[in-house]
């Protein structure tokens, strides 16, 4: 197999590029009515449900998105800003927003300088699952953030039980559709921290800070029944 895969030229790498640049959209926020299915309905939501309830919320922001794709999450922002950072591996080979308030980074975020109480708000749509250190790209932007700004995160509650039927009956059965075959290795490649572990380093980095959290669909707190849940973390103001 590892010969095959030599010979071939594939690596996790270009099957990660590969995916993101072809087949995210299609598999998640599908724009064919005709190719429409539960895994666009509910990503939707969670693109909705973080943009519900945020503190603190200056018409002036400075907002930075942390894994923005091909900036899926902007257009539910709903509250105005000065400017929109968003940071990505995989910049869009045809970037959409034209807007002059819209800023593309394409790095990985552990190589990214931001002055310390640089962001109004933060912006992290499911990439904790995905890093080598969470604890020290969450130790950077905690001091990225301004006292009274807020860090949103959606974080999906993989791998628990809910998460991998959703997968099992859902999502790849749209990957395959759309032609993409490989997302249990994707997810195998790619999801290396568990929900458990990065709500505890959550809890720890932010500990002094006010943090809110939801679940869904079901609001008791449960990693194994829930989808996602939903934070607002706050840097109180000295």
């Amino acid at each position: 197999m590892g010969l095959l895969l030599a010979k071939n030229k594939i690596t996790s790498k270009s099957i990660q590029a590969d995916f993101y640049k072809k087949y995210y959209n299609k598999i998640f926020c599908s724009e064919d009515t005709s190719n429409f299915s539960f895994t666009d309905i509910a990503y939707k939501i969670t693109h909705i449900k973080l943009e519900k309830k945020i503190p603190n919320k200056k018409s002036e922001s400075l907002i930075l998105e942390i894994g923005a794709g091909q900036g899926e999450h902007l257009k539910f922002v709903k509250h105005s800003y000065r400017e929109y950072i968003m940071v990505d591996k995989y910049k869009p080979d045809n970037f959409r927003f034209k807007n002059r308030k819209v800023r593309y980074i394409e790095s990985d975020i552990k190589k990214c300088k931001f002055p310390k109480n640089n962001f109004d708000r933060i912006i992290i749509t499911c990439v904790l699952h995905h890093l080598d250190d969470p604890f020290l790209v969450l130790s950077k932007i905690r001091d990225w953030l301004k006292p009274g700004g807020t860090i949103s995160i959606f974080l999906p509650c993989d791998p628990g039980f809910a998460v991998r039927l959703n997968r099992f009956l859902f999502v790849n059965r749209k990957a395959k559709k759309v032609g993409f075959s490989k997302y249990n290795l994707l997810n195998a490649l790619e999801h290396k921290n568990h929900v458990w572990g990065i709500e505890i380093i959550l809890f720890e980095i932010y500990e002094s800070y006010k943090i809110r959290r939801t679940f869904y669909p079901f609001l008791f707190r449960s990693n194994n029944l829930n989808l996602f849940s939903i934070w607002q973390i706050t840097k109180k103001i000295d």
